[in-house]
């Protein structure tokens, strides 16, 4: 096959030996199934990609506002969103709010929601809306761009669960007019939204090794991610994404090199 088109994926083989609704159904689930498995692009770097989409979402944000007295706060932009607590920590710390709502529902309800927030679906939408003012669904999905992506009805399952048995989200329904309900991350939860977006490089590297040292402080899992070389890009990453999004200390300056990445990862 010549050149580019022997760089592209096949889907296949369709038969097409039913009826004619037979074949757009089974088409329709090959394609999904593509969409799903979300291959990596073999003409850009998906770092590159993803780090223009939060820098316009982040220019996009700045520039909009939210309804006072009603509950809803604009999003914190401050660079001191950590207020002192690290990384570590606020990972940790969410997790165990998140394990606790979730063995307060119903199993129907329990296995359409991850049980780790190091998830894709978890790490996308409370990223995200960290970013975000105020959004309904429709503009969730969009703003969660290609590498974010989720789809409609897992968005829809991940923002119920965190608003009707979580304190993160808070939701709103227009009093007039039929707009949809917006959502918003509430403000102390901002911190972990923009550390998850922060370590997404990480955060499978992350989740193995909490996994496999379950015994262990989850403060040196940075060190021993590191520490292991098996992930230098991952590592250059995640620093240009602090660069990008910010230490979350204020007078702290922007962690440098590997060492800068696990003292900014411990709080020191």
């Amino acid at each position: 096959m010549p050149t580019p088109f022997d760089m592209g994926a096949v889907i296949g083989p369709i038969l097409n030996e039913g009826t004619e609704g037979d074949f757009r159904r089974e088409l329709t689930r090959r394609i999904r199934k593509f969409v799903h498995s979300r291959p990596e692009p073999l003409n850009v770097g998906i770092e590159v990609v993803e780090r223009h989409f939060l820098r316009r979402l982040m220019m996009a944000s700045k520039g909009q506002t939210t309804l006072s007295g009603i509950g809803m706060t604009p999003a914190n932009e401050g660079s001191g969103r950590l207020d002192g607590s690290p990384p570590w920590r606020i990972l940790r710390d969410a997790q165990s709010e998140h394990e606790v709502a979730l063995t307060g529902v119903g199993e129907e309800t329990r296995v359409d929601v991850p049980i780790s927030i190091l998830s894709h679906s978890m790490s996308s939408i409370c990223g995200t809306l960290s970013l975000l003012p105020t959004a309904d669904v429709s503009e969730l999905r969009q703003a969660l761009g290609p590498v974010r992506a989720v789809s409609e009805r897992h968005t829809q399952r991940i923002v119920k669960f965190l608003h009707e048995h979580t304190d993160w989200v808070h939701k709103h329904k227009a009093l007039v007019g039929g707009d949809a309900p917006r959502s918003q991350l509430k403000q102390e939860y901002r911190a972990l939204g923009t550390t998850l977006l922060t370590i997404w490089p990480l955060r499978d590297a992350i989740r193995r090794w909490a996994s496999d040292n379950q015994d262990t402080h989850l403060r040196f899992a940075m060190g021993q991610i590191v520490r292991s070389g098996e992930h230098p890009s991952a590592v250059r990453d995640t620093l240009e994404r602090i660069a990008l999004l910010g230490s979350g200390n204020a007078d702290s300056p922007l962690p440098s090199g590997a060492s800068g990445l696990v003292s900014w990862w411990q709080g020191k």
